[in-house]
């Protein structure tokens, strides 16, 4: 066998076996898209205080709870200065998910806050506002806190 046909079958074999790890996303593209509704699409960021201690293996998301909120996150500051984060009213819909998976939300247009928690016994919580357009798959993660 000549030796690039050799390397192309090796690296085919290593693919093929690579793609049975990591789950396979839905895929959202504009067809998919009910009629005048958007779609976000993300993972929950991990968080490692010294990124020397994130396990080489370990390269996806984190668990968690993500919570969508309709409307703009506002932030209200005390009379002793400390600020806190006010969160929309309007809850439309959460969702659980694994490591290493995505969560993905069909929504109608507008502004939306994402807010991660983390399984029980993190105190972590972790948000991200995104706008939503109509037709549009939007890829928004929600950042870790340490960034």
């Amino acid at each position: 066998m000549p030796r690039i046909c050799l390397v192309s079958a090796l690296a085919a074999a290593l693919i093929v076996s690579l793609a049975g790890c990591q789950p396979s996303p839905t895929v959202l593209n504009r067809s998919t898209i009910p009629n005048g509704d958007g779609a976000v699409v993300g993972g929950i960021d991990a968080c490692y205080a010294l990124p020397i201690l994130r396990p080489k293996q370990d390269r996806g998301f984190v668990a968690g709870t993500v919570i969508v909120y309709r409307g703009a996150m506002r932030f209200r500051t005390a009379a002793d200065g400390v600020i806190t984060n006010v969160y929309p009213a309007d809850q439309v819909t959460s969702v659980e998910i694994a490591h290493y998976h995505e969560y993905r939300f069909t929504l109608p247009p507008g502004t939306y806050v994402l807010l991660a928690r983390h399984p029980a016994g993190s105190p972590a919580l972790e948000w991200v506002q995104v706008a939503v357009h109509a037709g549009t798959v939007t890829q928004q993660n929600i950042p870790d806190e340490c960034k």
